[in-house]
């Protein structure tokens, strides 16, 4: 059921957080990750786009570190709207 799913979601990306925050991830890999899977969702399911889309603002400040991560973001964002 959706309940389900969001339960995993939520499990999985408190997960994510705290392997990330510990330095137990690549974090560059993580990043490129969420731009990977936001691109494909952009024009997809807005269900799980809605999902994603906090948990990459959660990590706006690491993205904008790199100016070409920044620029997909936005592009993300863009074609959102």
């Amino acid at each position: 059921t959706r309940e389900e799913i969001e339960d995993y979601w939520t499990y999985g990306i408190e997960l994510l957080q705290h392997l990330y925050n510990e330095n137990m991830l690549e974090k560059e890999s993580v990043l490129q990750w969420m731009i990977d899977l936001g691109e494909k969702l952009r024009s997809g399911d807005e269900f799980q786009l809605r999902q994603l889309l906090p948990v990459i603002l959660a990590y706006m400040p690491d993205f904008v570190r790199n100016q070409l991560n920044a620029r997909r973001i936005a592009f993300i964002g863009k074609v959102t709207n």
